[in-house]
């Protein structure tokens, strides 16, 4: 006998669903016996008169005749399922800011080495040669790529014993200051240090005091004199070989500071060898931006950008290592070491209208955006820009902000070659510095779009 449940279809409902000019489907399959095959769904409703209709699980059935008297049938294979339509959404997205199809083409820009002004003094009032805010960077610096590798000699004074706690915690400060470099080279460069061993300490024999230091040193105290003393009482018995950075250090004390930092060579404040110097000692010993402020002297040749004259608030403010330790370095420095590469300067003429797009100096993403505007002014002076995100070495700052300074190499270190101009957090700020203009057009997060003028 036939089974009258055997044999069944599939019934498909579908639902489409549309969300702006993307349909999707959404399939339900439902199992449904076959047309004049009884309904299961509604076993046990009578069916009593031919031609009424009766709907369950939204299939539509109707009460015919067959040779077993009246049976629910199905009706029809259509679904009677409502069909819903989402209303559509709209979604806006933002073009990024350097799309702006006014920014002044690359090919209309100077050439980056016309923005590679060159230094009028390199430090002249030392007579060392060996510093300054302009270019080419002093030959007998370390390379300012790759890892730069420190050798920390400690000394001893009769009345201030440096200890193995104190080699520890150089090198938890030292690592301190590689973690900076490494952002502000943006992986291009790492500092490395090596502690000499408790064996090759060198005792003085003297006290802090008859070592030369008060509390504090005069102004500019040149400490080469004691620099060279202790080094050359190390290389006695030791070797200083495969360094780029000799860096002489106390244990810390509160009684007397000094950080200073020594290029290679014989001239004032020199070390009288082939390599470089720092000797921080004392007060200085525990902070990781004095000894960073050091080492942008003796590996990267930068000059200080405080003024020696004045404790007022430094020309430059708080926007590069050289003028207030502890934060990050800016445009300008890192163009100079390299960090930020001609192919990410906008060099515009200081003659004609340009527009142009920065990407945060800081930002972490590797993008080919530039990062830097530079208009030179003469052969020793230029205005720059460039842009900062909050981040966590410049913990002050609350929102992104253009950073427009003037660079003037003719102006020796301690009597501000590098002067802030001002600061922009929104758009449609303008700034003016001599004849040149500079506005901001759009600003986020990410970057800004200005134009210069005059």
């Amino acid at each position: 006998m036939r089974n009258e449940y055997a044999d069944s279809v599939i019934l498909v409902a579908v639902s489409i669903f549309y969300q702006g000019a993307v349909a999707a489907a959404s399939v339900v399959a439902l199992i449904l016996p076959s047309f004049g095959s009884l309904a299961p769904e509604i076993t046990g409703t009578k069916c009593a008169k031919v031609g009424t209709f009766r709907t369950a699980k939204l299939v539509k059935y109707q009460c015919q005749k067959s040779s077993k008297g009246l049976r629910w049938v199905v009706a029809s294979s259509k679904s009677t399922a409502t069909k819903t339509t989402a209303a559509p959404t709209t979604t806006t997205t933002l073009a990024p800011l350097y799309l702006d199809a006014e920014i002044t083409d690359a090919s209309k820009m100077l050439a980056a080495q016309e923005c590679r002004i060159k230094d009028a003094t390199f430090n002249s009032s030392d007579g060392s040669g060996t510093r300054g805010s302009g270019f080419p960077r002093p030959a007998q610096f370390p390379s300012a790529m790759g890892q730069m590798r420190v050798l920390v000699v400690p000394v001893n004074f009769n009345d201030l014993f440096f200890s193995s706690v104190d080699a520890r915690s150089i090198e938890a400060t030292y690592a301190k200051a590689n973690s900076y470099f490494v952002a502000m080279s943006g992986g291009r460069a790492s500092v490395s240090v090596t502690v000499a061993p408790s064996s090759a300490w060198v005792d003085l024999g003297d006290t802090v005091e008859g070592s030369g230091f008060t509390n504090p040193p005069k102004p500019q105290w040149d400490g080469s004199t004691f620099y060279r003393k202790v080094v050359d009482l190390y290389l006695q018995k030791n070797s200083a070989a495969g360094f780029d950075i000799v860096a002489v250090m106390s244990a810390p004390s509160n009684r007397f500071q000094s950080a200073q930092a020594h290029p290679a060579g014989s001239t004032t404040y020199a070390t009288g060898k082939n390599f470089t110097g720092m000797l921080i000692v004392g007060g200085s010993v525990p902070y990781w931006n004095v000894l960073a402020h050091e080492i942008g002297h003796a590996w990267l040749g930068y000059e200080d950008l405080y003024l020696f004259s004045s404790q007022n608030e430094p020309p430059f403010g708080k926007w590069d290592l050289m003028s207030q330790t502890g934060t990050e370095l800016s445009g300008w420095s890192r163009f100079l070491a390299g960090w930020v590469e001609s192919s990410a300067v906008r060099c515009a003429s200081p003659t004609s209208t340009s527009r142009h797009y920065l990407t945060a100096l800081n930002s972490e993403s590797a993008n080919s955006q530039s990062r830097l505007l530079v208009v030179p002014l003469s052969a020793s002076s230029a205005i720059v820009a460039d842009y900062r995100a909050p981040n966590t070495w410049s913990p002050d700052l609350k929102t992104a902000t253009l950073v427009v300074y003037r660079v003037d190499t003719t102006i020796d270190h301690g009597n501000g070659p590098i002067v802030l101009v001002g600061l922009i957090e929104q758009a449609g700020g303008t700034l003016t510095s001599g004849s040149i203009k500079i506005s901001t057009k759009a600003m986020n997060a990410a970057g800004v779009v200005l134009e210069v003028s005059n």
